[in-house]
């Protein structure tokens, strides 16, 4: 599996960093990696190119590591550090560290962080592409059907389901609508559920259609077309959620 990884080697050149060598004690595929020695400058390097592995050797570092692993590194990477004293290990806590070591160590021991850390990204690689592959199951088109035709409507172009008794209103964000004769509930199992939202009763909304939510009176959705719909306190919980809020 080819990974990219960063590394920092603060203060220390690239011909004599030591985390280098390490890197080519382990005959595993990687991509180019990317080098440098101090914070400021993998700043731009990271965000650049996203990197599956970054290791620092932290032995020199001051504060910059944390605001840079805080405001610059995304979750998904995983992170060694390397340090000849336990001092930092108490800051790493809140970040997503896959280790911590005390040097000096041996190859095999760093062979061994460095195979954890590679399963960890494999299990997040799997993950992801199990989401992607659970999404091409859900429908991408919905159709209505009346006497004279049926109307194809492309699930993406959905604004949101509105619930009328028996039937069920389908409002496209070009601003039609369509009446059908489905209940609201057996178009929410058709959907993807990490897009479309049952927020009350009577809506299900699409979040990629979502510009903010409102909390005077009450928390409301509104919409692409500045459309407020309605937040049930039953249903709060639950949007919070997909939205990580």
């Amino acid at each position: 599996m080819n990974i990219s990884v960063l590394v920092i080697d603060h203060g220390i050149s690239e011909s004599k960093s030591n985390v280098l060598q390490l890197m080519k004690s382990i005959k595993m595929e990687y991509l180019p990696i990317a080098y440098c020695n101090t914070i400021s400058e993998a700043c731009p390097k990271y965000l650049e190119i996203f990197h599956d592995l970054i290791i620092v050797n932290v032995t020199n570092l001051d504060t910059d590591l944390f605001d840079f692993l805080e405001k610059y590194v995304n979750e998904k990477s995983s992170i060694i550090l390397m340090s000849d004293t336990p001092k930092h290990a108490l800051n790493c806590i809140k970040y997503n560290i896959t280790d911590y070591l005390i040097t000096p160590i041996s190859n095999t021991e760093f062979q061994n962080t460095i195979l954890k850390a590679i399963t960890l990204i494999a299990i997040a690689r799997n993950k992801k592409s199990l989401r992607y592959k659970t999404r091409e199951k859900f429908n991408k088109f919905i159709t209505v059907t009346s006497l004279k035709k049926i109307d194809v409507i492309k699930v993406a172009d959905i604004l949101y389901f509105e619930a009328d008794g028996r039937y069920t209103l389908i409002h496209s964000n070009n601003g039609t609508s369509k009446i059908a004769s489905k209940n609201i509930g057996e178009f929410q199992k058709l959907l993807n559920d990490e897009i479309f939202c049952r927020i009350h009763h009577k809506y299900i909304i699409n979040l990629n259609r979502l510009l903010k939510i409102n909390k005077i009176d009450g928390y409301s959705c509104q919409m692409s077309n500045d459309l407020a719909i309605p937040v049930s306190k039953r249903k709060l919980e639950q949007l919070n959620k997909i939205l990580n809020i």
